[in-house]
């Protein structure tokens, strides 16, 4: 919707606009629309459809995985990192999310990139290398601001290497002011175009859904629907590495990552149980938890059973059931939901005005 208005009216980046504001344009303030801009912009020469916006949550997925690649083979090994981006990319929460026209999954794989980014400058120190990570992070927030948790495994690398010093390093101030003020200044203005402009839509999910306390049954619900998004397997894994950690673990960046994600289901609880693929941030960690953990148990069962082809066939026959079961578990997303509603709402955008406003109970 954002995309086409872009498309049909004019590509105003500051001023997305939705088709429900009757009469009145219709402005609103929401996550930074770089998406919904950019499947616009590819509008122009291949038409409108819902094709194209698919194709950038594609894009942005097969970009996520380099950098997911390299952080896992410098906390780890290749073979740590291929076992990671196999189960990352095999995951029903990133094949869903990959190929849906949200912004969710470029927020994710900019979050990606910033924490490689970041790590990086921790090690070198390098000016470039930082003003890289610091612009990745404000992209990321800026296309979805729950990707501020990528603040907590920053935090992680920040303490390990500097300690307390870290509070009077200017690069570290500099850095943070550049990654945050971008996304305070936009969503400043996004405020300010909600209260101005009808039917002022609230842009940051639901105020009221935050910061609250759910009863036990829908927080079960939650965690068996994150271990369906990310497969049982995968989620058993990702716990195992837990047990081979020393103090020391480079592992550690991903338990902060993914302690950050699920920071997310404790602060918005209720947008967590309505829409259960807010639980992304957690992929590329628990990936990368799952993936080292997998890499252990492959040494350990070639010094038992001395022989490359039994573990070959057992990796094998591991990454199809979990593949078999992603493809069991996503394709119920495909199927039509309220088929007669859509048939419905085709019929009055057919009928009446554009600028006309329909009352209907829900």
């Amino acid at each position: 919707m954002v995309a086409r208005n872009f498309y049909l009216f004019r590509y105003d980046i500051l001023q997305p606009r939705i088709d429900y504001g009757g009469a009145q344009p219709g402005y609103v303030g929401m996550e930074f629309p770089a998406v919904p801009f950019l499947a616009a912009a590819l509008f122009s020469p291949f038409g409108e459809h819902e094709a194209i916006g698919r194709s950038v949550s594609l894009a942005a997925f097969l970009l996520s995985v380099p950098p997911l690649f390299l952080l896992v083979e410098g906390a780890a090994n290749k073979r740590a990192a291929f076992f990671a981006i196999c189960m990352y990319s095999l995951m029903p929460l990133t094949i869903f999310c990959g190929r849906s026209f949200t912004s969710d999954m470029a927020a994710n794989s900019l979050s990606i990139w910033a924490v490689w980014l970041f790590d990086g400058w921790i090690r070198d120190r390098s000016p470039g290398r930082m003003a890289a990570a610091a612009l990745m992070t404000s992209a990321a927030i800026l296309a979805k601001a729950t990707y501020l948790v990528v603040g907590l495994p920053m935090a992680y690398l920040v303490l390990r290497n500097f300690g307390a010093r870290a509070f009077i390093k200017r690069d570290l101030w500099l850095f943070a002011a550049t990654a945050l003020l971008p996304s305070v200044a936009w969503y400043s203005h996004a405020a300010a175009l909600t209260r101005e402009n009808y039917p002022h839509i609230a842009f940051l999910g639901h105020p009221d859904y935050f910061l609250i306390v759910l009863p036990i049954r829908k927080y079960v619900r939650i965690a068996v629907n994150t271990m369906s998004w990310l497969t049982p397997e995968i989620v058993l894994l990702a716990v195992l590495s837990l047990l081979k950690w020393s103090w020391k673990s480079e592992s550690w960046l991903f338990f902060w990552w993914g302690a950050g994600s699920g920071l997310l289901i404790v602060v918005a609880p209720e947008d967590n149980y309505l829409q259960s693929w807010y639980q992304l941030p957690l992929a590329a960690p628990a990936a990368a938890l799952a993936g080292i953990a997998a890499d252990w148990i492959s040494s350990r069962g070639r010094e038992t059973l001395q022989s490359r082809t039994l573990i070959g066939a057992f990796t094998g026959a591991a990454f199809g059931l979990i593949g078999y079961q992603s493809f069991s578990f996503v394709r119920d997303y495909y199927r039509p939901v309220a088929e007669p509603l859509r048939a419905a709402g085709t019929a009055i955008d057919r009928l009446l005005p554009r600028d006309a406003l329909v009352l209907f109970a829900s």
